[in-house]
């Protein structure tokens, strides 16, 4: 049993609790006819890096401009991770977990600014379209860990 927290993982702790508190300031601004749901994913940046060793994974679990963004800006592990951990957030704060769409479908994207941002397009834009579904994106990576942060707001419906 490890006695001791390695200064990466206070570092993901720390900047858990920073977002956390961040999106919980932004769903207090929320008006009430809004129904809202956040996940917060952590991804260990191993095991991505395992799956990727399987053939096909990299071109299932990404679409096609966000592999072109990666590939633009050298791929590096975690960043890839940190998108993969916002699909499966965007999956749980859609309901449906990553089942219903394909991966590829939910693609992190990224603004002239940096600003990282979803791009849905089929069964994943379908579902989000018919609940009248915005979301908000963080990610965010430190040591062994890559994190994404989703809030799903949607106009008087309940999403689950």
């Amino acid at each position: 049993i490890k006695n001791e927290i390695d200064k990466s993982e206070i570092n993901h702790i720390k900047d858990y609790e920073h977002f956390k508190r961040e999106f919980e300031l932004e769903l207090r601004n929320i008006k009430d006819n809004l129904t809202s749901m956040r996940e917060i994913i952590s991804e260990k940046i191993s095991r991505l890096e395992k799956a990727l060793e399987t053939p096909g994974f990299y071109e299932k679990g990404f679409g096609k401009s966000e592999r072109a963004e990666f590939e633009k800006h050298g791929a590096r592990l975690e960043s890839l991770a940190a998108a993969f951990a916002a699909k499966e957030a965007f999956g749980k704060a859609l309901g449906t977990g990553i089942r219903g769409f394909s991966l590829c479908e939910a693609e992190v994207l990224h603004k002239e600014n940096g600003a990282p941002y979803l791009f849905l397009s089929g069964k994943a834009k379908a579902v989000s379209d018919k609940i009248h579904a915005e979301f908000s994106l963080s990610l965010s990576h430190d040591g062994d860990y890559a994190t994404a942060f989703v809030i799903c707001v949607t106009k008087g419906e309940n999403i689950l």
